[in-house]
């Protein structure tokens, strides 16, 4: 009873944990996904909201400018209109100004005349107060008459004007166009005040201002308050001194919001919107900057409105999950019962299956996993002790397979492959060579069989120790029968001539070992492993031929069959290809193509072709590279000192390195003696060019005329000349041309332009140029300088 209390326990407890531990894994990454959700959407909406408030923003701005572009519109075709003009031009306009008391006869007309031109700039004034509605007055100042004009035929003396402060901080030195000022209170000629922005351009005479008093009010309402419609916030606009000048002044939180607004980084440049809090609220501000106006607007959103609607979703968020808490809670429950089930059969099999005594104790006093890891624990050793045994086994399977490859070749290559790595077989699956190694008693002598085993362990010994010892080639031995060995080794084409002193070194070893003499049968080359069989096929029927050439003999396939009438292919599209490298001075790339050239050369029909007859094969390129010397005047034998002929030479190369090495040394000296040839060629062009020049820099002188006499491409000459000169042509032309006219500007009075002329330069001016340019003068202040000299110097 009390073992079946404990194993009851047991059981809930881990239940309860699998429970607990799932609706964590279920819950938590639910509460935050829940939470990223509420602060994306926070975000999300903060980030259009205050993307709204910058559109509007810049449509107020927008709006702005195009008002001030009308009005300097409007200026410009005032000062453009001759009334303007005829009035700040007028003879004596001052004197007529300063007239006081009876007139004089002799002043009348002049004086009518004057009057009549004030008259129509009168007219033209009034016409620039009604360019625009939200224009309230438009002053002119003619600083020569000390005057103010207004709209309504109205003037006063600058010093009695109503409107004192119009000019407050208009700066003298200020040339911006116009000149935007702050808002200020205007005085009317009534007496009363007006807020206004005063917008000032200067006229084409030194002093005359033009000014036009907007009314800042209905700027505000018809551009700003308007634009806005007040849905997103509070609008304001500050000046370029970052001081607040259009507002709605009946709300208070613009007027509140402004003093944190100038502590923040708003008007530092460094961010388009910024978060303020000011006492229960936080606050928006997003601001965008005319770079005409030099205004800054903003606009200051109240966030607690927008955080209302988010606290709603949060509500709502948090229903769903607790919701969803509760049916996760119960599925959890649901599905950790099914999950122990799996535990509860696998506790059963693990009781079922080993000695009453380990499970009763791992049951009632270790636990439902720990029994079962007690369990996994013997069924592991019981595991490691296979693998042991199977490890002592390895051996015998190795050669099994092995046998299985060589001689069947059932096997496909992701199967071979998976065997050699599993029985740590050093051996690639690419470029094989198989020495079927056969030993033999010599003829007339018998030796027993303990001797003859012993002979052929110390053999294999010979092998291991001295092949496959050396690590000059992957390879592996495999006894295929009492008298019979198969040595595959990894070898690449070009390595393949080396097999052959492989097998001698193996019949020589052999023999000084046991004193037994072998045959040797070599198969073709073998590119792919799945084609081994064929191989060892090969050898067998190789040595079948031992009797034809007697005991330890090594004998080659490809020496005993008869030939099957196709000749290697000569690759001439390479020869042509390196003749190109040659000629082009293209060393690394013609070495590379030689190399290909020589494997192509010996690979052959199926890679079957002979030392001997892959030298005959390469006796056609030798001939295409003396034809190719002989084209630039070299003498290959004498430049390459050979005591004989080249043919012979290459006939008595004993193997193919050499023949790579030879033929590497050729091209290489091919190519420096040929690169040293253009260049004396190159340099004996140059010279040509440069004393043609020198004799003739007229306009008739050319690149093309230069190269058709030469005989030349203009763009080889091209190419060459800058090589040589480090200039191009056309450079080095100019300032040879700049050389000659500062003699003829010297020696000669003739004009600069029969000089420009003389040069080759049809226009002056350009000559003149290119001549400032290279010396620092124009030509005639060289001439002048040259003859000031000369004097000072006599």
């Amino acid at each position: 009873m009390l073992h079946k209390l404990i194993r009851v326990s047991k059981g809930r407890n881990f239940l309860i944990k699998l429970v607990t531990h799932t609706l964590l894994v279920s819950v938590v990454p639910l509460l935050l996904l829940s939470f990223l959700f509420y602060q994306n959407t926070k975000s999300t909406m903060k980030a259009e909201l205050q993307a709204a408030n910058l559109a509007s923003l810049n449509q107020s701005v927008h709006a702005m400018e195009l008002v001030i572009d009308q009005i300097g519109n409007s200026f410009m075709q005032f000062i453009s209109d001759s009334t303007y003009r005829d009035y700040a031009q007028f003879p004596r306009g001052e004197y007529y100004e300063r007239l006081t008391g009876a007139f004089h006869a002799e002043d009348m007309p002049g004086l009518q005349k004057y009057l009549t031109s004030k008259a129509k700039l009168s007219f033209n004034i009034d016409n620039l107060r009604m360019s625009s509605n939200f224009i309230d007055s438009v002053y002119m100042f003619d600083h020569a008459k000390n005057m103010m004009l207004t709209q309504s035929d109205l003037q006063y003396p600058a010093d009695r004007f109503y409107d004192k402060d119009w000019d407050l901080g208009l700066s003298e030195k200020s040339y911006t166009y116009p000149i935007i000022m702050d808002v200020r209170d205007a005085v009317k000629s009534n007496g009363t005040h007006k807020q206004v922005i005063p917008i000032v351009f200067r006229s084409s005479y030194e002093g005359n201002y033009v000014v036009f008093n907007l009314d800042a009010q209905l700027v505000y309402d018809n551009l700003v308050k308007k634009l806005d419609g007040k849905q997103s916030g509070s609008f304001s606009v500050y000046s370029k001194g970052s001081k607040l000048m259009l507002y709605d002044r009946a709300d208070q939180l613009i007027v509140q919001a402004d003093e944190e607004l100038q502590k923040s980084r708003l008007f530092d440049g460094s961010t388009e919107a910024v978060e303020i809090r000011l006492d229960n609220y936080r606050l928006m501000a997003t601001l965008s900057n005319s770079s005409i106006l030099g205004w800054t607007f903003v606009n200051v959103t109240d966030l607690d409105v927008l955080y209302t609607s988010i606290n709603n979703l949060r509500s709502i968020m948090v229903t769903i999950g607790t919701l969803l808490f509760v049916a996760t809670a119960l599925l959890a429950f649901l599905t950790s019962r099914d999950i122990y089930n799996p535990i509860r059969h696998l506790l059963h099999f693990v009781i079922s299956n080993h000695s009453p005594v380990s499970t009763t104790t791992g049951r009632n006093q270790l636990g439902e996993l720990k029994t079962i890891r007690n369990g996994l624990v013997e069924a592991y050793e019981g595991r490691k002790s296979l693998q042991v045994r199977l490890k002592e086994s390895l051996p015998a399977y190795r050669e099994k397979f092995l046998h299985t490859l060589i001689k069947n070749g059932t096997y496909t290559k992701e199967e071979i492959s998976e065997r050699i790595n599993f029985l740590d077989i050093d051996l690639e699956l690419q470029d094989i060579t198989l020495l079927l190694i056969m030993v033999e008693d010599p003829k007339g002598r018998q030796t027993g069989v303990e001797k003859y085993s012993m002979n052929k362990l110390r053999a294999a010994d010979m092998i291991e120790r001295q092949i496959i010892g050396s690590g000059e080639h992957r390879s592996v031995l495999v006894e295929l029968n009492e008298e019979m060995f198969a040595l595959l080794l990894n070898c690449r084409e070009d390595e393949f001539a080396d097999i052959f002193t492989i097998a001698e070194h193996v019949q020589t070893g052999i023999h000084s070992e046991t004193g037994l003499r072998c045959s040797i049968g070599i198969g073709s080359y073998c590119r792919e492993i799945t084609d081994l069989m064929i191989t060892y096929e090969e050898a067998v029927e190789a040595l079948g031929y031992r009797d034809m050439t007697g005991q330890g003999d090594i004998v080659y396939i490809e020496d005993i069959r008869p030939e099957n009438g196709k000749s290697s292919q000569y690759p001439k599209d390479k020869e042509d290809l390196l003749k190109h490298c040659i000629k082009i001075g293209d060393k690394s790339e013609a070495l590379l193509v030689l190399d290909n050239l020589i494997d192509q050369s010996v690979q052959g029909q199926g890679g079957k072709t002979q030392f001997r007859q892959m030298q005959q094969s390469l006796m056609r390129l030798l001939v295409g590279l003396m034809d190719t010397a002989g084209q630039y005047g070299l003498d290959l034998q004498k430049t390459m000192r050979a005591k004989n002929n080249m043919y012979l030479e290459l006939l008595q190369k004993g193997d193919l390195d050499g023949i790579r090495a030879w033929f590497a040394s050729i091209v290489s000296m091919m190519i420096e003696s040929i690169g040293e040839a253009h260049q004396e060629k190159t340099n004996r062009h140059v010279q040509e060019v440069l004393a043609m020049i020198e004799e003739d820099c007229g306009d008739t002188i050319s690149l093309s005329l230069i190269a058709e006499r030469l005989g030349l491409n203009p763009s080889y000459l091209s190419r060459s000349f800058k090589e040589k000169t480090g200039q191009t042509f056309l450079v080095y032309l100019t300032a040879a041309r700049i050389e000659k006219s500062k003699v003829m500007l010297i020696q000669s009075d003739l004009k600069v332009k029969d000089i420009c002329e003389r040069v080759g330069y049809v226009k002056v001016n350009h000559f003149i140029k290119l001549f400032k340019e290279r010396t620092g003068t124009t030509p005639g202040e060289f001439r002048k300088m040259y003859v000031q000299t000369a004097e000072i110097e006599a």
